[in-house]
């Protein structure tokens, strides 16, 4: 019979206690953005956050405080002013949620990208109506392979 590795149950439950539950997505902001109120990009969320008021969502690193501010209640992310992709395309900022009354940390402090996209960022253009490419069966990651056109 198998036998479980004693403090096995010990572990699992120190694990599931660091899990991340911070929630966002890489942001985007569309550079040159230009008007009178700063623009919603996004918000910080934790599930830590139980809605009554006592979770502080604080905002630093790079142009946090004067291009990004933070909604310290909501989490919400505002750009306040135009951006030019030429000059920085992407900045990283930490985020941190604490308890406003305690000021713990709620959730280990974590790093994220907002990236500038071009204006002019067109999609892709496919001129033809399908393609199909045929790869070798069991190929390797990263075969190379002629693809061919169907007008």
């Amino acid at each position: 019979a198998l036998q479980k590795a004693p403090g096995k149950t010990e572990g699992e439950g120190t694990r599931s206690r660091s899990r991340r539950s911070w929630i966002w997505n890489q942001f985007f902001v569309i550079e040159e953005y230009s008007g009178p109120e700063p623009v919603l990009i996004g918000r910080l969320h934790t599930d830590m956050d139980r809605g009554d008021g006592r979770t502080k969502y604080l905002l630093r690193g790079e142009g946090a405080g004067s291009v990004f501010v933070i909604d310290e209640k909501t989490g919400n992310i505002h750009v306040t002013k135009p951006l030019d992709r030429e000059e920085k395309d992407e900045y990283r900022l930490i985020a941190t949620a604490t308890d406003r009354q305690t000021d713990r940390a709620l959730e280990p402090s974590s790093t994220f990208i907002i990236r500038v996209q071009d204006i002019n960022d067109n999609p892709p253009l496919f001129e033809e109506e399908s393609y199909s490419a045929t790869v070798p069966e069991m190929a390797n990651i990263g075969t190379e392979t002629d693809a061919l056109v169907h007008h």
